[in-house]
C-alpha cells in the first residue's frame, strides 16, 4: 500500500472518530411524573310531579260549555345542573270528529254538525284563562303570565307554539300562525317568552338565586294552568246552538316541557370543591357572571 493510500485511510478514520465523539450523548438523571385527567358531564333532569292528590294532566271527558279545569304542575330538578328555563309548547294535536257508532242511526254521518269540524275550530272553544308561574308562593310570586282577563285559546297557544325540534307543521297558513303569535306574545308577560323558539317559560325568573330550577339552593316551581270550555250562546238560524256541532269531539294534545341549561362558563378554582366537582353549576346564573 502506498503512502498516499495510507494517508487517505487515516484521514477517513479520523473523520469518523470525530463524528462519533460529536454525535454521542451523555447520561443524565431523569424523573417522569404523570398527571391524571378526567372529565364527567353533569346531568340535566327535569321531573314533572303532581301537587297533592290532584293529577297534573288534563285527561278529562264529558265536558260541557262553561266547565273549567285547573291543574298544578310541579317542576323538580333531579339532576346535578341548574335548570335555566322550562320551555312549554303544544307539540301536536290529534283531533277526532265524533261520529255515532251506530251507522244505522246516522248513516255514518256526523250528527253533531252541519259541516265537518276541524282541530282549530274545536281548540278555539277552550280558553287558557290562567297560566301562573310560581304558584308555590314566595317573594314577588305567583305571577300571572297569562291573566284571567286575556282571551287566549288553545288554538292560539297551539299555533303560536314552536316545537322542541323546530317549528312543526300545523294545519294553518303562515299568516294565521303569525297572527296567533302576535296575539299570544302581546298578552304574555314578556319576561316569560323565549322569542327564539316561540315558547313560554314556565319557571321563575325574578329572584336571582332562585331563577329557573336550581339545585342549590333546593327549589321547586309550580305552574298553575286553568282551561275553560267557553259557553257560547250563539244560535243557528233554526234556533240550535252553534256549539252543538262540537258534541262528542275529542282532541289529544301533547304538551312538551323542555329544561335548558345555563350558558357555559370558564371554570376557576373558586367554582370547584376539593374533589374537583363544579359546585357553581348547581346555582342559577352560573354562566353569566
Amino acid at each position: 500500500m502506498s503512502f498516499k493510500r495510507k494517508l487517505t485511510t487515516g484521514a477517513i478514520s479520523a473523520t469518523l472518530g470525530l463524528a462519533l465523539i460529536t454525535g454521542g450523548t451523555w447520561a443524565a438523571f431523569n424523573d417522569v411524573e404523570n398527571a391524571d385527567a378526567s372529565v364527567e358531564a353533569g346531568t340535566l333532569n327535569l321531573d314533572l310531579e303532581k301537587v297533592g292528590n290532584q293529577p297534573f294532566t288534563f285527561e278529562v271527558s264529558n265536558l260541557k260549555p262553561g266547565d273549567s279545569m285547573e291543574r298544578k304542575i310541579k317542576f323538580v330538578n333531579s339532576g346535578s345542573l341548574a335548570i335555566k328555563e322550562v320551555l312549554m309548547a303544544i307539540e301536536e294535536v290529534e283531533f277526532t270528529d265524533y261520529i255515532p257508532m251506530d251507522e244505522s242511526d246516522a248513516g255514518g254521518k256526523d250528527l253533531d254538525t252541519w259541516n265537518e269540524n276541524d282541530v282549530l275550530e274545536f281548540l278555539d272553544q277552550f280558553k287558557v284563562s290562567v297560566m301562573q308561574v310560581g304558584a308555590e308562593g314566595g317573594t314577588n310570586y305567583p305571577v300571572d303570565i297569562i291573566p284571567e282577563s286575556a282571551e287566549i285559546t288553545l288554538k292560539d297557544f297551539y299555533l303560536a307554539s314552536g316545537s322542541v325540534a323546530g317549528d312543526s307543521s300545523k294545519p294553518a297558513s303562515q299568516e294565521e300562525i303569525n297572527q296567533a303569535r302576535s296575539k299570544v306574545w302581546n298578552t304574555v308577560d314578556n319576561r316569560y317568552i323565549d322569542a327564539e323558539s316561540n315558547r313560554i317559560n314556565g319557571s321563575s325568573v325574578q329572584n336571582v338565586n332562585y331563577a329557573g330550577v336550581p339545585v342549590d339552593p333546593t327549589d321547586i316551581d309550580i305552574l298553575k294552568v286553568k282551561i275553560e270550555f267557553m259557553d257560547n250562546d250563539e244560535r243557528n238560524p233554526d234556533g240550535s246552538f252553534v256549539q252543538n256541532k262540537f258534541q262528542g269531539d275529542r282532541a289529544d294534545i301533547v304538551i312538551s316541557f323542555e329544561a335548558t341549561q345555563w350558558d357555559g362558563q370558564e371554570i376557576t378554582d373558586e367554582d370547584l370543591n376539593d374533589d374537583g366537582y363544579i359546585e357553581s353549576n348547581e346555582k342559577a346564573h352560573n354562566g353569566e357572571y
